[in-house]
């Protein structure tokens, strides 16, 4: 089976130069790369994929992510002969051996329409990880996994780029829970996964601590994302809310 694959790697309020995933990403040359920058300040990030001929698009301020995944695939589908897309975060570090190794998997079984890696950041394996109904859960061995209770985050899976001739992320979502709630759609569509050996480190910002006006924002952006994730039933706003309610209480403890 002929692999082409794609990054695409959106980039938020950081210059390339200061992201592990661009850096790494130069460092590979069979690496075909779109940067897609959702920053709100200025930077020289066009300048920079012009220099190593990776493509850019600009989404004029930060539009969200769910947003920025589409206008990328879009540009990809029409830029190029990609088969399937690697999404990144911009702070995923990505060993050398990581492109090499997720092509031969998926030449391997051509049958999977999503290959996921397992990602580790600072408290263990992050992602795959299991969802229970409403409720995400790390795990400590992908083998335990069902197709029920699979779920992954967005950073690192690649995505047979057939699947978005009909599909495209939910732009209702601005930050949070587009990956498990693409994971639930793919379920429910049939899709084929694929949990591979290669890994990579996340700097998971959601384990970073800000400023308190930077967690107020955050906060809000997680509210509107997840009561979407949960839905309109009486458990799905009684689990948004508990959940929520949780959050702000940490956040005004901490202060």
């Amino acid at each position: 089976m002929d692999i082409r694959l794609y990054a695409l790697l959106v980039i938020y309020n950081r210059r390339c130069e200061d992201s592990p995933s661009c850096e790494a990403l130069k460092r590979l040359p069979q690496a075909r790369v779109l940067v897609v920058d959702n920053s709100t300040t200025a930077n020289e990030n066009a300048r920079y994929c012009a220099r190593r001929g990776f493509g850019y698009v600009t989404m004029g301020g930060n539009k969200g992510l769910a947003k920025a995944y589409n206008r990328g695939i879009e540009w990809i589908k029409k830029n190029t002969t990609a088969t399937h897309v690697l999404l990144l975060d911009d702070d995923t570090d990505v060993p050398e051996g990581y492109w090499d190794s997720m092509e031969a998997s998926l030449a391997r079984h051509p049958d999977k329409q999503i290959a996921l890696p397992r990602v580790y950041d600072e408290k263990g394996l992050l992602s795959p990880c299991a969802v229970n109904g409403l409720r995400v859960t790390r795990i400590e061995d992908p083998a335990s996994l069902t197709r029920d209770t699979i779920t992954a985050i967005n950073s690192g899976m690649v995505l047979d780029i057939k699947l978005f001739k009909d599909y495209a992320y939910d732009e209702g979502y601005f930050l949070d829970y587009i990956d498990h709630a693409f994971m639930r759609d793919m379920k429910a569509r049939g899709v084929s996964f694929l949990i591979t050996e290669a890994t990579l480190k996340q700097r998971f910002a959601g384990n970073q601590r800000g400023n308190k006006r930077a967690a107020k924002v955050r906060l809000r952006i997680f509210k509107s994302d997840f009561r979407r994730f949960c839905g309109r039933s009486f458990q799905g706003r009684l689990t948004a809310t508990a959940t929520i309610w949780r959050r702000r209480l940490k956040l005004m403890l901490s202060r």
